[in-house]
């Protein structure tokens, strides 16, 4: 059995497969091998299940919905819809805001009305397009009516803090 998941080794949505694929290699009694297929926003870890053979010995771990995939790319070789069967929820976690502990904010909304008072001077970081924290951080700033450019993704896959942070909010 082999537990696809669309990142690399080592960040979180590997961990979450790896516990995933440890428990039922369990149940099953079974070893089910990991195999991480990072990039193009989960695409290739997409594609590579949506063609696998029938048989019953692949499945997709998909952190957020691969059913958002029509609406930022234009060329799939897949139908979300009609490809993918859900099976589970295996867990849900949060998105959250975090600053430097030194920063004047102590509040969302003082946080909000500097980065509209200060365009280009605030700027976040996502793991990679189409990933829940890019697609959360620019619901937020729809939400919170800042429309400046997005973050450019770490599309190598690189921690959050070492992502290039030169494009602002």
């Amino acid at each position: 059995m082999r537990l696809f998941v669309g990142f690399p080794p080592g960040g979180g949505a590997d961990l979450a497969t790896r516990i995933v694929a440890a428990g039922l290699s369990d149940v099953w009694r079974q070893q089910v091998i990991v195999e991480n297929r990072p990039g193009a926003g989960s695409r290739i870890a997409l594609d590579t299940v949506a063609h696998a053979p029938a048989d019953g010995y692949g499945m997709l771990l998909a952190p957020g919905s691969p059913l958002v995939q029509p609406l930022l790319f234009s060329t799939l070789t897949f139908d979300p819809a009609a490809d993918f069967a859900p099976v589970s929820l295996v867990r849900t976690y949060p998105n959250i805001i975090v600053v430097p502990n030194a920063s004047p904010f102590n509040t969302l909304a003082e946080f909000i009305a500097h980065a509209k008072a200060n365009p280009g001077k605030v700027s976040w970081a996502s793991p990679g397009i189409s990933s829940v924290p890019h697609l959360a951080g620019e619901l937020f700033k729809h939400w919170a009516g800042i429309f400046q450019a997005g973050p450019k993704p770490c599309s190598d896959q690189r921690r959050f803090r070492d992502c290039d942070r030169s494009k602002p909010v």
